[in-house]
């Protein structure tokens, strides 16, 4: 298909898989990119066009690379209460205000996307996802001081 844009790759904005199969990349280089279904839309799909469970393979060409601009901090917008770790109550509050319910039908299955979330996001399964364990984006702790 058509190219898509990376400008911010790295940040967290495309599914893990893809950030790390685009590592290293360099100008000119044609990749393959088998993704796994743990690293890409997991149990739930995407809701659209990926079906729950599925593995993707992308096939990548790099035309340019250029830096891009600073996404903003979601980390930040998810954590309401600025404690530093994010609950499932309040992923679930950013899910139904950023309007990503649009393929979704009901509170269970918001918390099913919530759990499937935390499976991949909460690493040390205390129940939260904090600064670290969050893979979207946000600001370094340099950035905060």
């Amino acid at each position: 298909s058509s190219g898509i844009n990376a400008e911010y790759g790295g940040h967290g904005y495309m599914i893990k898989g893809l950030e790390r199969g685009m590592l290293q990349v360099c100008v000119g280089e044609k990749r393959r990119i088998h993704i796994p279904a743990v690293l890409a839309y997991g149990k739930i799909g995407d809701g659209k066009n990926v079906p729950p469970g599925a593995d993707l393979v992308y096939d990548v060409e790099v035309i340019h690379i250029q830096k891009g601009t600073t996404p903003p901090n979601i980390f930040a917008k998810i954590d309401l209460n600025k404690d530093k770790k994010i609950s499932r109550e309040e992923m679930g509050a950013f899910i139904l205000e950023t309007g990503r319910t649009v393929t979704l039908r009901g509170q269970s299955e918001i918390d099913n996307v919530v759990g499937e979330i935390f499976n991949l996001e909460d690493l040390n399964e205390d129940g939260f996802v904090d600064f670290n364990e969050f893979s979207g984006p946000k600001k370094s702790k340099h950035d905060e001081l």
